[in-house]
């Protein structure tokens, strides 16, 4: 018997054409869906989609824009205004009769779904990361925000289910007294035939000025504390001292030229390349693709993935590196380990530790049977985080709510 095709309404206070995790996580959700069948319709911030339409690209699914300003009004206001998307969602409701929400990010949209749909409309929420994470060491999470934190702490334990996209996020559920039996363990995705096309790998060294006999270390994300690429760089300046033949390394990311003086001062100028965010701007491509394709050629184009970051909720460039079949160093920091499986699909060392990371480099460029042993452990490990699997653990996860919400 043909299951009934789903109406999905998929809230999020983040979209297109900003891209990270959260907003490319969406749309592949969302696309996965459209393909099978289903009807979802992403309900998004006004600049968001405004913004989308400048581009001049329709996306293939249904968009729905919030009432304009919705989400900044929510951060100095987070009881009123999660009352009052909770309303706007009661309206979408009575005109879609969706069959099931998807709400993306705990704050504000969590809250406001769980508001809304308490009693009768299925609902799951994806929280990912600052929204329910907290660093108190780096100033990272909106939870530090006592208010914000209360109505988290109130509203998501009453939600009917939350995915958690790694153990470290679901550790965060309990600890906000969220009960195990709502959460659904369903990791974010990766675009595996974008990686599995050839590159000229030569040519890409030689536009991004990076020499093609050396060995080639990779880093990938934003500048931000939490992402540790200062102790990357203190780390290649203990490698540069014991390496048996050239290496570069490339950090590439959004702000990323802001280490130019850390590299400098260690004297690692010809040896680490600052790439800044690398996109496919004059070049063929979607806007609405992430990584680009010339940063897939970069990750094609590297023999090593160092992923250096004290907390992430996922850690997505570390399966993007995985699905380049690159052997990947990553720290012992909430969502890295989770992705490595605690070591076993990658080498772990602790956060913040320097010499640690400089020897598992070390070890990667000296010993060719250890780089081939991680690389097909990266080529299997990434099978698993193929996007059309992770669609079809959301719509298990979906029909499951709906049943049980109709007991």
């Amino acid at each position: 018997m043909q299951r009934k095709k789903l109406v999905i309404a998929l809230p999020t206070s983040t979209f297109l054409p900003a891209i990270g995790g959260v907003e490319i996580g969406l749309h592949n959700i969302a696309s996965g869906l459209l393909a099978q069948g289903h009807t979802p319709i992403v309900i998004a911030p006004a600049t968001n989609v405004r913004q989308i339409q400048e581009t001049g690209r329709r996306l293939a699914y249904k968009l729905i824009t919030m009432p304009p300003k919705t989400i900044s009004f929510t951060q100095n206001f987070p009881e009123t205004a999660t009352l009052l998307l909770a309303s706007f969602f009661r309206i979408l409701q009575w005109k879609y009769r969706f069959d099931i929400w998807h709400g993306t990010v705990g704050f504000p949209i969590g809250v406001a779904l769980a508001r809304f749909a308490e009693k009768d409309v299925p609902h799951i929420i994806r929280c990912a990361g600052e929204d329910i994470q907290v660093n108190h060491d780096l100033g990272y999470g909106m939870r530090l925000d006592p208010r914000i934190d209360q109505i988290i702490r109130k509203w998501l334990p009453r939600a009917d289910a939350l995915s958690a996209i790694t153990k470290s996020m679901a550790r965060e559920y309990d600890d906000i007294k969220i009960i195990s039996e709502k959460v659904w363990n369903i990791p974010n995705g990766v675009d595996l035939p974008r990686f599995q096309r050839p590159f000229d790998t030569v040519s890409i060294r030689k536009e991004f000025g990076i020499n093609n006999d050396a060995f080639l270390y990779l880093s990938v994300g934003r500048h931000h504390p939490k992402k540790g690429f200062s102790d990357l760089i203190s780390a290649a300046a203990l490698l540069r001292k014991k390496a048996s033949r050239p290496f570069r390394l490339a950090i590439a990311g959004k702000h990323t030229e802001t280490l130019k003086s850390q590299v400098a001062k260690q004297g690692l100028t010809e040896h680490v390349h600052l790439l800044g965010e690398i996109s496919d701007q004059d070049a063929e491509g979607s806007p609405f693709e992430a990584p680009s394709n010339k940063l897939v050629g970069l990750y094609k184009s590297a023999d090593a993935f160092v992923f250096p970051s004290h907390v992430e909720s996922f850690g997505i460039a570390i399966i993007e590196a995985m699905a380049a079949s690159l052997p990947i160093i990553t720290t012992d920091g909430p969502g890295c380990r989770d992705v490595i499986g605690q070591g076993k699909y990658g080498i772990m060392v602790p956060v913040k530790d320097h010499e640690g990371l400089a020897e598992a480099m070390n070890q990667l460029l000296s010993h060719k049977d250890l780089r081939e042993k991680y690389i097909n452990i990266s080529r299997e490990r990434a099978l698993v985080f193929a996007w059309r699997s992770i669609v079809n653990q959301y719509l298990e996860a979906y029909r499951t709510i709906i049943r049980r919400k109709a007991l």
